[in-house]
């Protein structure tokens, strides 16, 4: 979504409690990566800790960055 587009339809309220939905989503999303990835893994959180900072650098990177991943890692 255009962020200029967002600002201009919502008010800055409106904004805020957006931005503090998605973080709680966010959070809960992680909390739930990291206990799926200790069940699978029987570690003790540094392997889901280390995914965990992948998945956040794939969220990062645009559309053409992110094929190029998927092509070396699948």
């Amino acid at each position: 979504m255009n962020t200029n587009n967002f600002k201009k339809r919502y008010t800055k309220h409106q904004q805020e409690q957006h931005q503090l939905l998605y973080n709680s989503i966010m959070t809960d999303v992680y909390r739930k990566i990291i206990t799926a990835v200790n069940i699978e893994t029987g570690d003790d959180g540094t392997k889901a800790h280390k995914v965990l900072e992948t998945f956040h650098e794939l969220l990062k990177m645009d559309k053409e960055q992110y094929e190029k991943q998927q092509r070396f890692y699948g």
